[in-house]
Formats: structure tokens, sequence, C-alpha cells
């Protein structure tokens, strides 16, 4: 029958011997002679064994661990101080070349006779007075700190290995010596943060920041006024030329405002919620690794990771993020800007020569005018004069014809 279910592997085979042999065993428990005494003493000596020997592993497990963290460390430390060593190279080139472009300026507006002389020798006289002061300030705190250094050595030296008994009273001099000596450098650096900090608030001031502060281009919209300056005898030419100016900035004043809306989250804040400093520090460390260097991704976050260790991850992303954007719509603002002021240049030369060809056609356009009214004139005089000479020769022609007349009369 089809579709029937097979119940054969339900059926089993029932001995009542093995019935009675299970009574056995369970009521006769450990006097069976079916089993033999457990010595729990080994299975706790082989339990401990077993034990020790997988503590002991997972302690070589746990060692090999920390034994490859501290090569990753120590690795990714190595790669890092490669990248900071080419970047103290960069910016201390830099450094350099900017030292020398401000060495030489000074210099030429000192020697010559300028304006600003007398303004730039106030600059030098201030900065070599800044360099004595700064040699003083040094032999009065960093040489004696290096002078009591190499005093420590010789005495260490002298007395360490010695088994004199005074010497306790003189380490206990010593001390007392070096803990003042630490306290009266930490008072000067302490005034010295405090003055670096007054500077920074001088030099922070919206006055010098505007001085300093990088000139952006700005565009002149509308018609430029030599434009009007320039002739042209077609006024309507003139007029459809300049136009085209105003046509020109509408065009690029929308390419302007459509890259400012596409970033507008980059333009509510500068800094994209973090402070000044941070910011500042994220984007001098982001510029340390560039783009073609190997494993930059997991260098840089690691050494980001190390610098704001109070930020997550996706927050450093967030801000990456953000800063790419800010960066190229500062880009992309300053090349619409390039393209306007390039573009305006362009069409105010394209208006001149077109203007100068239209005031070349005029003047040739007057030559010819004035060659033709010289033509005509000229024409005028010549039909004048053949007039004159027709009438008078046909007077000569009508008196000989008279003469002739009467003197065939006369013969008749």
């Amino acid at each position: 029958m089809s579709g029937a279910r097979d119940y054969k592997h339900l059926v089993t085979t029932h001995r009542e011997e093995e019935n009675e042999r299970q009574l056995v065993r369970r009521f006769a428990g450990s006097k069976s002679k079916t089993y033999k005494a457990v010595n729990y003493d080994k299975l706790r000596t082989l339990a401990a064994e077993k034990k020790f020997e997988g503590h002991r592993a997972l302690i070589r497990v746990k060692k090999l661990k920390q034994i490859s963290k501290d090569s990753k460390e120590q690795n990714i430390l190595k790669q890092h101080k490669k990248v900071w060593q080419k970047e103290c190279i960069r910016l201390n080139n830099l450094r350099k070349r900017f030292s020398g472009d401000v060495e030489i300026f000074v210099l030429q507006n000192t020697e010559d006779e300028t304006v600003c002389q007398s303004t730039f020798q106030e600059f030098e006289e201030y900065q070599s007075r800044l360099l004595d002061e700064l040699q003083a300030f040094k032999s009065d705190t960093v040489d004696p700190i290096w002078t009591l250094r190499e005093d420590l050595q010789y005495w260490l030296a002298t007395n360490l290995a010695s088994k004199n008994t005074g010497i306790k009273g003189e380490y206990q001099q010593i001390g007392e010596a070096v803990e003042s000596v630490k306290q009266q450098q930490y008072t000067i650096v302490e005034k010295l943060d405090n003055e670096q900090i007054s500077l920074e608030k001088e030099l922070g001031i919206d006055t010098l920041l505007n001085l300093i502060a990088p000139v952006e281009k700005s565009v002149d919209q509308g018609i430029p006024e030599e434009a009007f300056d320039i002739e042209c005898p077609d006024l309507e030419l003139k007029a459809s030329v300049l136009q085209e100016f105003i046509l020109l900035d509408e065009r690029h004043r929308q390419r302007l405002e459509d890259c400012e809306e596409k970033h507008s989250h980059v333009m509510r804040d500068d800094n994209g919620g973090w402070s000044d400093a941070d910011n500042w520090s994220f984007n001098v460390l982001c510029e340390a690794y560039p783009f073609d260097l190997h494993n930059r991704r997991t260098l840089l976050f690691d050494r980001l990771k190390r610098h704001f260790p109070d930020h997550t991850r996706d927050q450093l992303l967030e801000h990456e993020q953000f800063c790419i954007d800010r960066r190229y719509y500062l880009e992309r603002r300053k090349a619409i800007i390039h393209d306007w002021l390039r573009d305006r240049k362009e069409l105010f030369l394209k208006a001149k020569a077109i203007f100068a060809e239209a005031c070349i056609e005029a003047e040739l356009d007057e030559a010819k005018n004035e060659c033709k009214l010289q033509q005509s004139e000229r024409c005028a005089s010549l039909y004048n004069k053949v007039k004159l000479w027709r009438e008078k020769k046909m007077g000569t022609v009508i008196t000989g014809t008279r003469s002739v007349g009467s003197r065939e009369t006369k013969t008749r």
C-alpha cells in the first residue's frame, strides 16, 4: 500500500534477563562485582595536573599575545618615527627658507633709503636685544642646571663606591639642594607659561589678525569704469559688449551660490564643533601623513587616537570628512573666483580689441567717404573743364563756319 508508514524502526527486542541484571547492579551498588572502586585521590591529582598544565599553557598564550602586542606596538612606533623624521626635515627646510627670505627682506629695507628704513632698523635692534636677553636668561637658569648635573655625576662617581659613614649627611644636603633647584625651575617655567599665554592673547587680538590674515581675492562686479572710457564710434555695439560683463557676473555668481549651498554644513562653523587648538592639531597631523604613504589610514588614526584619547573613532572619522569637505569648498571657491577674474580680464581685453576694430573700421569708412568726396569733386571739376573746353571748341567751330560762308558769298 503506497504511502504507508514504516514502523520497523520502532520495534525493539525485550529481554527479561537484561532487566534483572540492571536491578542487581542498582541495588548492589559498589559491592557489585561488575564495578571497581574509584580512587578519588588519584583523580584529584590528575585533575590538578591537567589544571596546572592548562594554566601554564594559558600563561604561555597570554605571554605570546603580550609579546605580539608589544612587537606590533614597536613596529607602529617605528613607522611613526620615520614619518615624523621626514616631517621634521621638511619643516626645518621650510623654516630655513622662510627665515632666509625674512632676513633678506629686512636687510634690503634696512639698507635702502625707503620710508620704512627706520622701522626696520628698530626691528633689527629689538631682535638683537631679545637675543642678548635670551643669552642672559640661559646663563642665569640653564647653565647652572648643567653645572649641578656635572657636579652630581662627579660626586656619585667619587663617593658611591666608598664606605664613608658621613656620606648620608652629604646625601641629605644634596637632596635638599636638588629639591630647591627643582622648585626654582618649576617657578620659572610657570612664569614663562603665563608670559606665553599673555603674549598669545595679545597677538590674537582682531587688529593684528586682520593685518596678518591672508587677503582673499575679491571681484569688482559690474561694468568696469575703464570699459566706459574706451572710445567706440558705434554706441549700440558698445552697449551690447558692455552688457556681457553683467551676464558674466550673473553666471559666476550662480556658480558660487550653488557651491555655497552644496557645502552649507561647512560654512556654519570653521572648526566643525571642535576648538581652534584641536582643529589645528588635527589638520597638522593629517598633513604630516601624506596620501602616498603605505598603510596611511592605520598610522593616521593610531596617531589621532593617541593625541585625542577622549574622542571615539566615529568622531574622528566625522571630523576628517568635515575637514575634507571644507578644504574642497575653499579650493572650489578659490577656483571659481580665479575663473571669474580671468574671464573678466579676457572679456575686457576682448572688448578693447572689438572697440579698436570698430574705430579702425570707422576711420576707414571716413577715409573712404573723404576719398569718394575728393573723387567726386575732382570729377565735377574735370566735367566743368571739359564742358568749358567743349563750349569753347563749339564757339570756335561756329565762328569758322561763318567765316567760310562769307568767303564763299564774296567769291560768287
